[in-house]
């Protein structure tokens, strides 16, 4: 069935009442956010006169008018973030309910660090967090992704030099991405003697790390990827030029991914899948049924990688 089909066999399922109680909470929450910002607002005045009338400089007054503003745009924020993970809590079980029988959904649960650092696609990160966890069996093929983000922790140090010759140093802690997006692992039902990792673009110092180059005779399927293994043979019997043909079939879809096979699961990491994929439109009403289309969208084409790499064909038996 198409999405469309999907959602509208889950609509007359009991989806479209728990919809219409979600909208019901949407425009209150909406409702409460506007009180917020007049009641906060309103507050402002006051206040900024109190602080000049008492004589202090307009500066202090604006930073108050800046303080109130940070607040509630914290509380704001914080009521949109409960009402998307409600609508996520509610819908979306409900869907795989009707359309993927046996999948589960968390929406505050991720792939684990220890999973995600097993993969040996990225570094180890300081900082690991994510959400919106899947996890089923598609065919014969068990499966679960998160979004995820992974970062490292970085110091800047700069000295300055005053009129009188005094010198100062000053350390900055600083965050960067090592990932972010979706991480996908499923059952490749082989146990692979070694370790295969496939990573988008050109060769790193640390992919070499990662084992020995594979010189593969596809010449398409080399201008996207490089592959590195820590055995040749093994890497080659993976990557046929059906599986590589898929891969690239998969960029398509996903847009930057890495993987690799480890014990037994092929994991992928995809930079390019929207942080964002699995939010509602707190602008729009939930009982609009491309609100949940979009989503079950986002979770065919992930649930669809087991046929884009045609991981439900066991060609090999587990030893």
């Amino acid at each position: 069935m198409t999405v469309h089909e999907c959602v509208a066999d889950a609509l007359n399922n009991g989806l479209g009442e728990t919809l219409s109680t979600l909208e019901q909470r949407r425009l209150q929450v909406l409702h409460g956010n506007r009180k917020i910002m007049l009641w906060l607002g309103g507050l402002s005045l006051p206040v900024v006169s109190w602080m000049l009338m008492s004589g202090l400089h307009w500066g202090f007054a604006l930073a108050a008018v800046f303080v109130i503003f940070i607040i509630a745009a914290v509380l704001i924020a914080n009521r949109k973030g409960k009402l998307a993970r409600l609508f996520k809590q509610e819908t979306i079980p409900q869907l795989l309910h009707t359309v993927l029988p046996g999948f589960w959904y968390d929406s505050s649960r991720c792939v684990s660090e220890s999973e995600f650092n097993n993969s040996s696609l990225f570094i180890r990160p300081d900082r690991y967090n994510g959400k919106d966890y899947f996890e089923g069996t598609h065919g014969k093929t068990r499966l679960h992704f998160s979004l995820v983000h992974a970062e490292e922790r970085y110091e800047t140090t700069t000295t300055d030099t005053d009129s009188d010759g005094h010198t100062t140093t000053r350390t900055e802690e600083h965050w960067r991405d090592i990932f972010k997006g979706l991480f996908f692992a499923a059952d490749f039902n082989k146990h692979f003697s070694g370790s295969t990792l496939v990573r988008a673009g050109k060769a790193g110092i640390f992919s070499g790390l990662f084992g020995n180059l594979v010189k593969l005779e596809d010449p398409r399927f080399s201008q996207h990827f490089k592959v590195y293994s820590s055995d040749q043979v093994e890497a080659r019997y993976l990557l046929t030029p059906r599986m590589m043909e898929r891969l690239l079939n998969l960029k398509g879809s996903l847009g930057s991914i890495e993987l690799s096979f480890v014990g037994s699961w092929v994991n992928i990491a995809a930079s390019g899948f929207p942080y964002n994929a699995f939010e509602p439109d707190l602008k729009h009403p939930f009982t609009d049924p491309a609100q949940v289309e979009r989503t079950l969208g986002w979770i065919f084409l992930v649930v669809g990688i087991v046929e884009e790499l045609d991981l439900n064909t066991r060609i090999w038996s587990k030893q």
